[in-house]
């Protein structure tokens, strides 16, 4: 139990580049498939919400949601692709 503990307790470290646009986000994610599940599965989620505060917390959950893959992605990309 100590073992799995250890072994998620630790932030993992960012690799490539820092994504901070639409743009950026698109483009990464026609390579990487966490990114385009990721970005797939935020459209769906804030397809029928009409407040922009709950499509703005969607989009840090995305964010965050790749950032615990390595994949650092500001949360202003998400809300850039609809």
């Amino acid at each position: 139990m100590s073992f799995l503990k250890k072994l998620f307790s630790k932030q993992r470290d960012f690799v490539g580049d820092f994504i901070e646009t639409g743009e950026g986000l698109l483009k990464l994610s026609q390579s990487n498939t966490i990114a385009r599940a990721e970005l797939e599965q935020f459209q769906e989620r804030v397809g029928g919400i009409q407040d922009q505060k709950e499509i703005e917390e969607e989009s840090r959950k995305s964010a965050d949601a790749l950032s615990g893959y390595g994949i650092s992605v500001k949360s202003e990309a998400f809300l850039e692709t609809l």
